[in-house]
């Protein structure tokens, strides 16, 4: 006896991806079945639906092999799910993941900016890996010029269906500041060149909230006049925001973005030895935007940096140590995770593991959420 199709849909649909992988094997209408883009979009939403193959992906360098690592956590007890192994062809020495969107990773190499490095897109889960097309704007070209800053961001767009990665380069023609710009979408496989804005991009962590991708810059490259830089991945053209009216005495010393429960977040910590942190929110009440504080910390003794926000509104702190900690802000606890790495090393992602290819043939979820 022989099920329905709908009914073996519906229940492969409930799997974890790593049983779905070996189920390709079972017969081919089982993998054309699970390549199919219509249940992989039907997959993903079950997943999220329900809280199944998402988490925290922390990337950290281990202070003995000295070598990058990412290990994945559950949302909720912060526990080691996995530990992803990075393809031998990406260098780990080197690494950075760029952004996570939809089980993508966007990973590239910052150790030299001055150089055309590779930019990869990976499914950890399907251990499918591909190597980007060269950028426009790889290396500097001309004499006299020379490249000071390179920032990437990540994401995907519903409306055009479509995964794009921005690069914005910063440098330097005859000691003149020069800004390019251009974008890559995974439907075409290449780069164009976009208008660029003069902004020197301060803290290049990408966030990505409301189709939209979102730095911390510098207007005209100068220091002291600080925003939000954002880039509409439906019109392809960049906005600016202001940030928010602090009134502290006390020395900025970093300002994160992330995203608090569903809102632009930026996280503002000051102080010495024992640092403080304020968390603030963007909202719209129709009229305009504006920024309230949501709640201050501190002071905490031995942390360094903020790192982001879990999918509750915890918020990720790395200790001077290298070890990472967690704050739950309705309980104020503190928790530690079992995560050791080098200071100023880690990055934080939400990260959904999904069954979307790196290569675009099915690598779109149009409809999704």
């Amino acid at each position: 006896m022989s099920l329905e199709p709908d009914v073996v849909s519906d229940i492969l649909s409930r799997l974890p991806i790593k049983s779905l992988v070996r189920f390709q094997g079972v017969s081919k209408s089982w993998c054309s079945l699970i390549k199919d883009p219509h249940f992989i979009r039907k997959h993903f939403n079950q997943s999220t639906s329900s809280d199944r193959n998402g988490g925290i992906l922390i990337k950290y360098c281990c202070p003995t092999a000295r070598k990058y690592g990412i290990s994945f956590l559950f949302h909720d007890s912060f526990s080691p799910l996995s530990r992803y192994e990075v393809p031998p062809q990406i260098d780990i020495r080197h690494l950075k993941v760029v952004g996570s969107c939809n089980g993508l990773l966007c990973v590239a190499n910052d150790s030299n900016v001055n150089s055309a490095l590779p930019i990869y897109l990976w499914n950890p889960a399907l251990r499918e890996f591909r190597l980007l097309p060269n950028s426009l704007f790889g290396i500097a070209k001309l004499r006299g010029e020379r490249i000071s800053g390179v920032a990437h961001g990540f994401g995907y767009h519903p409306d055009a269906d479509d995964y794009k990665l921005v690069r914005m380069v910063y440098l330097y023609c005859s000691d003149r500041p020069c800004f390019q710009a251009e974008v890559y979408t995974l439907r075409t496989d290449s780069w164009r060149e976009i208008s660029a804005t003069n902004y020197l991009i301060k803290e290049t962590s990408c966030v990505v909230y409301n189709d939209r991708l979102h730095w911390i810059a510098y207007e005209g490259g100068v220091k002291n006049r600080e925003m939000i830089v954002s880039f509409d991945m439906g019109d392809e053209m960049f906005l600016e925001s202001v940030l928010p009216d602090f009134h502290s005495a006390e020395i900025r010393v970093c300002m994160r973005l992330t995203v608090f429960k569903h809102s632009l977040c930026l996280i503002n910590y000051y102080g010495g030895r024992a640092k403080s942190f304020d968390l603030w929110v963007m909202n719209n009440d129709g009229t305009g935007l504006f920024w309230t504080r949501k709640f201050s910390v501190g002071p905490l003794f031995g942390v360094e940096r903020p790192l982001g926000c879990a999918r509750n509104g915890e918020v990720f702190l790395e200790k001077r140590c290298g070890r990472m900690i967690v704050y739950n802000p309705r309980t104020e606890e503190i928790v530690n995770l079992p995560i050791l790495g080098l200071m100023y090393t880690c990055e934080l992602h939400l990260h959904q593991e999904s069954l979307v290819s790196v290569y675009g043939r099915n690598g779109t979820l149009e409809g999704a959420n």
